[in-house]
């Protein structure tokens, strides 16, 4: 099964304000039936699902580009990109991602989705060999579940993880925290996350089932990164 084209999401209309991530966004779209997160959705069978490979960087373009304005996500003051999404919960890393090679970011990273999945029983567990590399930049650290619905806000500026009616912020990181984001694939393939500083120096990836709206996330978050 090849991978899900890419479609459009309408951007959210823009809004005048230097303090974005603590204004109320406008007309942010609805997760309709289709767009479930993985797991809630059974449109696809087991197997289809694991046969789906992602194939690029998050830094990569889709195929037919980028799918928002560049000089509005870039120089447009206030505007960026909402999706409702289901937001899984962090996973604590014990070291900076930039002292190891881009193979061994991907390998940590998916390890931490496999955990969060598997600490939240959204999916079964994986019979799997964890790289030594891995096992030192998780260690013995738990998954900290969330496993609530939020509304993801992406721009040049940062990611602000919010609740869906936003009157509160859960996160609020700014892109220069932000060092490597993943899509997950096969069975995590609906799961996008990213690495993020946070208080005291601490990194953790931050994971989010998005359903349907995988690959446009991803998109969104790799176009305002670079």
């Amino acid at each position: 099964l090849p991978p899900r084209a890419h479609t459009h999401i309408p951007p959210i209309p823009p809004l005048r304000s230097k303090h974005t991530s603590h204004n109320r966004l406008q007309n942010s779209p609805s997760l309709p039936h289709n767009n479930q997160p993985a797991t809630q959705r059974r449109d696809l069978s087991h197997k289809a699902i694991m046969q789906i490979e992602r194939q690029t960087s998050f830094l990569t373009a889709p195929p037919q580009g980028w799918l928002h304005d560049q000089f509005a996500l870039s120089y447009g003051e206030g505007v960026y990109y909402s999706f409702p999404l289901l937001y899984l919960g962090s996973q604590k890393l014990e070291h900076s991602l930039r002292s190891v090679a881009f193979p061994e970011r991907t390998a940590i990273v998916t390890e931490s989705i496999h955990q969060l999945r598997e600490a939240s029983r959204t999916r079964a567990r994986i019979e799997r060999k964890v790289p030594n590399v891995v096992k030192r930049f998780i260690a013995n650290n738990k998954p900290n579940l969330f496993l609530q619905r939020i509304n993801i806000s992406v721009s040049t500026a940062g990611i602000v993880i919010a609740t869906p009616d936003e009157e509160k912020i859960i996160h609020n990181h700014r892109m220069t925290t932000i060092s490597f984001a993943l899509g997950g694939e096969y069975e995590d393939y609906d799961i996008i996350a990213y690495v993020a500083k946070g208080k005291g120096n601490s990194r953790e990836v931050h994971a989010f089932d998005c359903g349907e709206l995988s690959n446009q996330v991803l998109a969104t978050i790799g176009q305002a990164f670079v």
